[in-house]
């Protein structure tokens, strides 16, 4: 028997800083993106084009969650590749479906801000290394 699974590839940028759960024993972090695109219609006599906003609904797990929640803050540039899903619960007697990004794989364009990056301003800076 073989499986089904809907793998996709989103970039975007991150709408709201993540925010990381322990579950069991491993690590749980959620964030949304937006993912925005430009088209222009037929029959449009506008220069500009109009522009969609698509947000999606993110989850990582383990490493992936650890580089999210480390790396990750409202506004950045994010690439991922990951698995469609669709989680359900109940709420007050009503079923209630979710869709959402698994995150597989994962990228993160922008430097965190606390002091794990190197400093620009370091750079040729004699700092007593022989070489």
């Amino acid at each position: 028997m073989s499986a089904d699974f809907a793998t996709i590839s989103v970039n975007g940028r991150m709408t709201s800083d993540p925010k990381t759960f322990d579950v069991g024993s491993t690590k749980k972090t959620v964030f949304a993106i937006a993912v925005n695109r430009y088209f222009k219609k037929k029959d449009s006599k506008e220069d500009k084009p109009e522009k969609r906003t698509t947000y999606i609904d993110c989850v990582a797990w383990g490493p992936n969650s650890e580089r999210v929640s480390k790396f990750g803050k409202k506004g950045a540039k994010i690439t991922m590749v990951g698995n469609w899903e669709t989680d359900s619960y109940t709420k007050e007697g009503k079923e209630i479906k979710r869709d959402h990004l698994n995150v597989t794989h994962l990228s993160i364009f922008t430097a965190p801000d606390d002091g794990d990056a190197p400093d620009a301003g370091s750079a040729g800076k004699d700092d007593g290394v022989p070489f």
